[in-house]
């Protein structure tokens, strides 16, 4: 069991219908999993451990940024809760991508599309 782990929040918005972009919202939770695979087990400073985080982490925001960018925040409707939690777990680890996009944060949190609490972290 990893010492650090992130659970996606599930409590955004629920839609009976399935989510319009099932495919983006494949990636946007592959993201949170592979980061979280690569954390497994006990934190240590072995070089190939940390580089192998860095890897995964610098991959993650590329194409989060790319996605971002060409989409904005993604929709509950789009992706689903889940989706939309998954992209606000991967916009913390890089403190540009989260001045890049706060105000489509709190345009989120407007539309109750994203908890409160999260714009506020």
């Amino acid at each position: 069991m990893p010492l650090l782990s992130a659970s996606l929040r599930t409590d955004i918005v629920v839609f009976r219908d399935p989510p319009s972009n099932p495919s983006l919202r494949a990636e946007l939770l592959a993201m949170p999993a592979e980061d979280q695979r690569v954390r497994e087990g006990p934190v240590t400073n072995d070089a190939g451990a940390l580089d192998a985080m860095r890897a995964v982490d610098q991959k993650n925001q590329a194409r989060l940024h790319a996605i971002l960018e060409r989409v904005g925040w993604p929709k509950a409707a789009d992706v689903g809760g889940d989706g939309v939690a998954a992209t606000w777990l991967m916009v913390q680890h890089d403190i540009s991508a989260i001045k890049r996009w706060l105000p489509a944060m709190r345009t989120a949190v407007d539309a109750g599309e994203l908890p409160p609490a999260d714009w506020a972290l």
